[in-house]
């Protein structure tokens, strides 16, 4: 950053660190008059807040803005990053014991400036020189502060008023046994710079295609793709969504995206997953009213569950495992014969990111943590720990250390261990055969559909239909082609063990598989797995430096292996917007409304010869009678 800002200002100032080593100094090297003026950028870019050098309108004097802290102290968070991103600037607060003593404070502006645990540390050390029984520490689930008075003093209750308190979420009801548990103090964990591949505990988001439909009843589908990395990227995509109107942002808590109906209708706002579950892990699948205001759907990802005092353990369990909470809750029985049953909750993500922040609030599920998420930590290349490379993984494997090698670790150890690497075509193996498998299970799936009987004289429901022959012979095209982009000696499936045998099917040779391994393991892989996007450019610039994405553009590949081939070509066949089967499933669709259609034409067409062929019945039965009439009258003369 200080790097980018000193070379882009072309000397006009100067990016440092602060002596303290926790933010950025701005120096004005100009001759100027005026004041040092520093603002975020267009598009609702909050880079210059976000780094503590945003200066106020009329800037500064001196020359010199001096950013504020951006690094907090170990395992605290900023002041600055609580409220959302809000932080708090008024210190003011009363604190009163259960003797009844009120100490009057104000937590300093350096506090205010620092981490959360300066703030603790500032209000303890004023309370202890105040003498108040008071002190101030993490509540219990550690997303707030709480207030306890351990002096055994007074029996009244304990409080916090003032504008410091109301920010610090310890205003609420006095503490009448002693302690206050403050409110959630909403720290700020997603910024514009936030990599969409780090949500979800690491797993990301995903691609895929969204349909938003706005309350005026516009509707658009936006492709999310892979050119799409970060939460800026991802809201300027959002925000300049073509059709509908719509606002996106953080939302006020900062742990998620919040986006806002700005087209004035009445109708319901929609979110939803045409492909893929971008939407879903991004929690902004919902369908909101424009009902009073205007409609938002918050993709927080906090999850609130609410309990009824008389809900059972089973529904406790159900109500939380529905809330997809990203914890797994079920019962489990101790085998004591006082209160055997107890609540248990694991987390579904291993690792560090898999911890999980509880707040029970005012409910007691008697909730004990019984082991942390912690990485795995390893020291490698020096049994010197000061000298060595330290390592970490969610998981007990280090897939990412050294190329094509998978390290598990066991145990822990004081002594350094050394590793003997050698190679497993195993797990490559099994993937290959995998492949195979569903390859052959895609086939006999349209055999099936596409048969005839001879013995029975009988044929399949889409015996002969044309989308079945162009998906068999895409297919088998593919497996049997050559690899875009990939060069060497390794160009057709057959030459890795992978060939088209008897009645289309594919077969896997493991002896050919593991030759083509030991003498070529690269080529294997790219031959196979080779993927390499073209690098996508803004498609339309919509005003002067704002670009937004064509979603009907696909992506391009410089190379893609076979195994990919086959899985785009799939995925183009499958695609719920306008893959082959879905055209195909459109048409069938449509005529099946013309034939009933036409039905219903001949139903009146009928109804009406019908009633044609009756009247006429009708005639004719008549003048038989009036016939019959004459021929009885002319008898009677005779």
């Amino acid at each position: 950053v200080i790097k980018y800002i000193n070379e882009q200002s072309a000397g006009k100032v100067t990016a440092t660190i602060n002596s303290a080593g926790t933010g950025l100094n701005i120096t004005d090297n100009t001759t100027g008059a005026g004041n040092l003026i520093i603002k975020n950028g267009i598009n609702n870019r909050t880079a210059a807040s976000d780094l503590g050098i945003a200066t106020i309108d009329t800037g500064v004097t001196g020359g010199v803005v001096q950013g504020r802290r951006l690094i907090s102290s170990l395992n605290s968070t900023l002041v600055s990053s609580l409220k959302g991103g809000t932080g708090i600037t008024d210190g003011a607060i009363t604190i009163t014991d259960r003797s009844g003593d009120a100490a009057n404070l104000t937590i300093s502006n350096a506090a205010l400036a620092g981490s959360l645990d300066d703030v603790i540390k500032d209000l303890n050390t004023q309370l202890e020189a105040a003498g108040n029984g008071v002190r101030v520490a993490l509540n219990r689930a550690g997303n707030g502060l709480a207030l306890a008075d351990g002096s055994g003093v007074g029996t009244g209750s304990v409080s916090a008023t003032g504008a410091a308190a109301t920010a610090l979420g310890l205003d609420g009801a006095a503490g009448s046994n002693g302690a206050v548990n403050g409110k959630n103090l909403q720290s700020r964990w997603i910024g514009r710079a936030t990599q969409l591949s780090s949500l979800n505990g690491g797993k990301g988001i995903g691609t895929g295609t969204i349909r938003i439909t706005d309350g005026s009843g516009a509707t658009t589908t936006l492709n999310i793709g892979e050119t799409v990395k970060t939460v800026d990227e991802l809201l300027q995509f959002l925000a300049n969504a073509p059709n509908v109107r719509i606002n996106a942002q953080i939302n006020a808590n900062g742990d998620g995206i919040s986006i806002t109906d700005a087209s004035g209708g009445s109708g319901d706002f929609k979110i939803e997953d045409v492909s893929g579950s971008a939407a879903k892990n991004l929690n902004i699948v919902a369908t909101a009213s424009n009902t009073g205001s205007p409609a938002v759907i918050n993709g927080s990802y906090e999850k609130k569950v609410t309990f009824n005092a008389t809900d059972s353990l089973s529904t406790v369990v159900s109500k939380i495992n529905a809330a997809s909470a990203g914890v797994s809750a079920t019962s489990i029985r101790d085998g004591s014969s006082a209160s055997p049953y107890r609540l248990s909750l694991s987390s579904q993500r291993a690792g560090t990111a898999g911890r999980v922040l509880i707040d029970t609030g005012s409910v007691d599920l008697g909730l004990n943590t019984l082991s942390r998420g912690d990485d795995a930590v390893a020291f490698y290349g020096n049994d010197d720990p000061a000298k060595a490379i330290l390592l970490t993984s969610s998981g007990n494997t280090l897939d990412n250390v050294i190329d094509g090698v998978s390290i598990t670790l066991n145990q822990t150890t004081d002594t350094a261990v050394q590793l003997v690497v050698s190679k497993d075509s195993s797990k490559a193996e099994d993937a290959l055969n995998d492949f195979v498998e569903a390859y052959n299970a895609v086939i006999d799936k349209l055999d099936q559909y596409d048969n005839f009987d001879t013995e029975t004289n009988t044929s399949s429901s889409l015996f002969g239909d044309t989308t079945i022959n162009n998906i068999r012979d895409s297919l088998r095209r593919t497996i049997q082609g050559t690899p875009t982009g990939v060069t060497g000696n390794l160009s057709r499936f057959f030459q890795v063990g992978v060939r088209v045998g008897e009645g289309g099917k594919a077969e896997f040779d493991t002896t050919r598989f593991r030759s083509a391994l030991e003498s070529d393991p690269d080529g294997v892989a790219r031959l196979i797995s080779a993927r390499e996007l073209v690098p996508r450019t803004n498609d339309v610039e919509i005003s002067p430096g704002i670009t937004v994405f064509d979603p009907n553009v696909r992506d391009q590949f410089t190379e893609l292996g076979l195994a990919e081939k086959i899985a785009e070509l799939t995925g183009s066949q499958t695609d719920s917007i306008d893959g082959l089967l879905t055209r195909r499933d459109e048409a069938l669709t449509t005529q099946v409304e013309q034939n009933n259609a036409r039905i219903e034409q001949y139903d009146v067409r009928l109804a009406a010869k019908r009633a044609r062929l009756e009247s006429q019945f009708n005639a004719m039965e008549q003048a038989l009678a009036s016939l019959q009439n004459q021929s009885n009258a002319l008898a009677s003369l005779g």
